[in-house]
């Protein structure tokens, strides 16, 4: 047997405007509902939904108040997904960014961090702009710091770095000739 999920939906957003200096305007609208999701077994799934919108708007004017209500008519929807093929595959550039780093740069970029600023880590946390910028700049020295260490050991496996201590294969050695 399959799986379902029920869940409710909704959002409100509230507003105001002064069209004159007479009139002032409040308006609340939105919408609710619910919906749901069923994963048969094979890889089949329905998902549906049943919303309704509503708006409210209450006018100030001088002479009074008035309040103007309305909701929109209930929106159904329902989608049969069918999943062809194997497991869905990884993501390539992810992948490739570990191989390079020697694993996930983003952990490796909070954890220096940490480490630079123990007391007022958790304070910095956010979103500020030299959050991000220490971010970034982090991110830059590590990438740069590992792709010297990928050249380091390039070069010494082409003979490059260890020519004179005997410690490059004999094929790559260089041969003088005898006169």
């Amino acid at each position: 047997m399959g799986k379902m999920k029920i869940s409710p939906v909704g959002g409100v957003k509230k507003g105001s405007t002064k069209p004159n200096k007479y009139v002032g305007v409040d308006t609340t609208s939105g919408y609710y509902g619910i919906k749901g999701k069923y994963d048969f077994d094979g890889g089949t799934s329905v998902t549906g939904s049943v919303t309704q919108d509503f708006s409210k708007a209450d006018v100030r004017y001088p002479g009074g108040s008035q309040t103007f209500k309305s909701e929109g008519k209930p929106n159904v929807s329902i989608t049969v997904e069918k999943k062809f093929g194997g497991p869905k595959k990884p993501d390539l550039r992810k992948f490739i960014e570990k191989k390079k780093t020697g694993g996930d740069i983003n952990k490796k970029v909070e954890k220096e961090l940490k480490k630079e600023t123990p007391r007022t880590y958790k304070f910095m946390k956010g979103l500020s702009p030299v959050t991000h910028l220490r971010r970034y700049l982090k991110k830059k020295e590590l990438t740069n710091k590992s792709s010297q260490d990928r050249k380091k050991k390039s070069n010494y496996n082409q003979g490059g770095v260890a020519k004179g201590c005997g410690a490059v294969m004999s094929n790559r050695r260089k041969k003088t000739k005898k006169r």
